[in-house]
């Protein structure tokens, strides 16, 4: 118990950092779409909305929250999770942009019953968010993100890990 409410308050300093930092909108990045995931025989979809400062030429931090549904055997899964953390620009063009993205936080995931209204349980786990992404630019401010990522469920049980993969849309404010 001890360990999520350290969690918790070190995902609420920092995000509450990450929107003092977006302030200034000289160098904020956003990023809304789709978002499709993979556990067990599982595929889970749903939309991933993110948001980066960037703090110099190559290095930004930022947060990501992404929401994932699921049909299982007449249950409906939910998973809604949290990320914040450092982004690394490998390339620094303006028309393509290469980088990766390594981050930490909390995953909610609710299951609930397909045919009845009522949630059979739900339970928040620490998590992580690793992978690589492009950026490709469709103007000077909007542009096209492809991500590839790895994500990890710290459970009760075991390690859930499975990749996910993020298409969107990305504003720059300069």
């Amino acid at each position: 118990m001890k360990t999520r409410s350290t969690w918790a308050a070190l995902l609420v300093f920092t995000a509450a950092g990450v929107v003092s930092a977006s302030a200034d909108p000289a160098k904020l990045d956003l990023f809304g779409g789709y978002t499709a995931t993979h556990r067990s025989q599982e595929q889970f979809h749903g939309v991933d909305v993110a948001v980066y400062k960037r703090l110099s030429s190559r290095l930004g931090f930022g947060a990501d929250v992404a929401m994932h549904r699921a049909r299982v055997v007449g249950l409906n899964v939910d998973l809604m999770s949290l990320m914040v953390g450092p982004r690394l620009d490998l390339t620094g063009g303006d028309k393509v942009r290469l980088f990766v993205r390594a981050q930490g936080g909390l995953v909610r995931s609710k299951e609930s019953l397909a045919f009845f209204d009522g949630d059979l349980g739900a339970r928040t786990n620490p998590g992580v968010l690793a992978g690589l992404g492009l950026d490709y630019g469709l103007g000077s401010r909007v542009g096209l993100r492809l991500l590839a990522e790895y994500y990890g469920i710290d459970s009760e049980l075991q390690w859930d890990s499975q990749p996910r993969a993020s298409l969107g849309v990305t504003y720059r404010l300069k």
